[in-house]
């Protein structure tokens, strides 16, 4: 039986660009100031691996051949998010991560509160104090071993960040904390996950992207997209289904998609031709008339 925690620190690695290929995950428990639950675990991330990730963190689809996909591994874990708080270092990613791999299961977001230990060490310690904010920067200040990229080791000094700040506030609790400090934890909003339709435009269809969309951040494009159980290519290549040109994208791709096209069933959207469908038409005229 795990005991109460205070607050949990968690870690993420993926096995490339995507928030969708979650292939590592630390979480450490921490009661009264002490760990009190280390887990680590290798996640099947069902997407290929990145050479440039692999070198960051060592992980290899070998290693990961015979370990179970986040759903699976939900199952066991799901506790930890069951009304909690959690910090990451650069939370934005890891809790973004989080948020696409439930998503990509069509599993419901849990009810919890997060915060970020990059903007935490901000406050408590200013460039005169640290040259930067990265966890191996922090690691050697506060003296503490770190295998940076081990996901356990990184979420263990996330889970010192909050530990030491704790005590230079002298507060019990997270909460305390950041009442103290003035800082707002974030949050989820409600989700219920949407049964993909079979027939839909975007189900098992494959999208790449060039250039800035001016309406909506790509990373949320990304995440509604998975939500329809289509997957974000980074690079333009055969298996892709869509091309988008967005706003200051780059000519030679949309040259490359043009001549893809032409012996490939690639179809290539402008902006405004992508955002009534991925809006659908009412929601786009409703969006276009406000703008």
């Amino acid at each position: 039986m795990i005991q109460m925690v205070d607050f949990y620190a968690i870690d993420f690695e993926t096995a490339n660009h995507n928030l969708t290929s979650a292939c590592s995950l630390g979480i450490v428990g921490i009661r009264n100031g002490q760990i009190v639950y280390e887990s680590s675990f290798l996640i099947q991330p069902e997407e290929p691996f990145e050479e440039n990730t692999i070198e960051i963190h060592h992980i290899t689809p070998s290693m990961v051949q015979d370990a179970p996909n986040f759903k699976t591994l939900w199952e066991q874990i799901s506790f930890v998010f069951d009304n909690t708080i959690l910090f990451a270092h650069n939370a934005p990613f890891d809790f973004g991560v989080l948020k696409a791999m439930l998503i990509k299961y069509h599993l419901p977001l849990p009810h919890i509160q997060y915060g970020c230990t990059v903007k935490l060490s901000r406050h408590l310690w200013d460039k005169h104090t640290l040259i930067n904010h990265k966890l191996s920067t922090i690691a050697s200040y506060l003296e503490e071993d770190l295998n940076h990229h081990q996901a356990l080791s990184d979420a263990r000094i996330c889970a010192k960040i909050v530990i030491r700040a704790m005590k230079i506030y002298q507060v019990d609790t997270v909460k305390e904390l950041y009442q103290t400090i003035h800082f707002n934890f974030a949050s989820y909003d409600a989700y219920r996950p949407r049964l993909i339709q079979k027939d839909t435009k975007w189900n098992q269809k494959k999208i790449a992207m060039s250039g800035r969309c001016k309406r909506i951040k790509r990373k949320d494009i990304i995440l509604k997209l998975a939500s329809y159980g289509c997957t974000y290519e980074k690079n333009l290549n055969s298996t892709c289904d869509y091309f988008v040109y967005f706003h200051n994208g780059k000519k030679e791709l949309l040259e490359q998609a043009i001549k893809m096209a032409k012996d490939h069933p690639l179809v290539i959207l402008n902006e405004e031709k992508f955002l009534k469908m991925f809006y659908g038409e009412e929601q786009w005229k409703e969006i276009s008339q406000k703008s």
